[in-house]
């Protein structure tokens, strides 16, 4: 519930902001969902929950049917791209701002000699555990799963990495 309204913020919002995107977001909130029109004006709680926003949304596509008189189905599919793009670049710019990787003093202190390949299940999206199985024996962790990227499979693979909601870095 947090990525919304963390990605409204101004500072954020310059950082992230790709063409018309955020524009759109807000147009679509303030519209349907009553947000209101100035930034000043908002708290975290005038956003609707992420995964309630993503269900309307995949629901009026799937359905074929508008949200509203503006609201076109096709114009639907973009405010499901740029919510899609904005989980991802907020993600990014926190990762990014990320002052410490508790996972790699994790690894660090059960394996300090990296001679045992780690076994991590995580159920994040994002790729601060990989960051730090890849720091810690310099080799990309195994997902389990089929990646068919070239840069994945021609690369080495050490420790074992298991994502059950997924990954950021299987975009790769």
């Amino acid at each position: 519930n947090e990525i919304i309204p963390q990605a409204f913020e101004p500072t954020v919002r310059i950082q992230i902001e790709r063409e018309y995107y955020v524009d759109l977001l807000d147009q679509f909130l303030v519209q349907n969902f009553h947000v209101p029109q100035q930034q000043a004006d908002r708290t975290e709680a005038d956003y609707p929950a992420l995964p309630l926003l993503l269900s309307l949304v995949d629901t009026a596509i799937d359905r074929n049917q508008p949200m509203g008189a503006n609201w076109t189905v096709d114009l639907l599919r973009q405010v499901r791209r740029v919510l899609q793009y904005m989980i991802f670049a907020l993600l990014e710019y926190k990762l990014r701002r990320l002052s410490h990787n508790y996972y790699l003093d994790l690894l660090r202190a059960l394996d300090p000699t990296c001679s045992t390949p780690p076994t991590v299940i995580s159920l994040n999206y994002d790729i601060i555990v990989d960051n730090a199985l890849v720091e810690h024996s310099d080799r990309l962790p195994d997902y389990g799963c089929d990646i068919t990227t070239k840069s994945y499979q021609t690369q080495p693979h050490w420790d074992t990495l298991l994502k059950i909601h997924g990954s950021l870095n299987w975009s790769y």
